[in-house]
């Protein structure tokens, strides 16, 4: 048996049951650190392999294409702004004005959209 069969299977009934928590968890594990992206390719791996029906064998196979990509413009660096209720950095374009305090979103509006273990949620 492979040294990473027993890891293996925990990750594929984790898929099976979309305990996409676990998974973020696992993934956060072997990653080092949980960012955007993690969040996004776990969703996106699970979605594939219950919408394939697809177990994880190790073997997948991968078609390849080469594709001609225009890259985007680079973009752009705003400043850091203090929020003046909890303190947090954030970017100048994300800031909001309220009363004269320059505020978080979270801080302005209460609740903000947060992608956790069952997706998009609110908090």
């Amino acid at each position: 048996m492979h040294e990473h069969a027993h890891g293996r299977q925990q990750i594929e009934a984790m898929i099976r049951n979309q305990d996409l928590e676990g998974l973020l968890n696992q993934t956060e594990t072997l990653h080092g650190h949980l960012c955007p992206l993690v969040g996004l390719g776990v969703k996106a791996g699970q979605f594939a392999m219950v919408a394939l029906n697809r177990q994880n064998t190790g073997e997948e196979q991968f078609h390849i294409r080469r594709l001609t990509i225009t890259m985007p413009e680079y973009a752009r660096i705003f400043d850091s702004l203090i929020c003046s209720a909890c303190g947090e950095q954030i970017m100048a374009s994300r800031a909001e004005s309220r009363q004269g305090q320059t505020l978080c979103r979270v801080c302005a509006v209460g609740k903000v959209a947060v992608l956790n273990g069952q997706g998009i949620g609110q908090e």
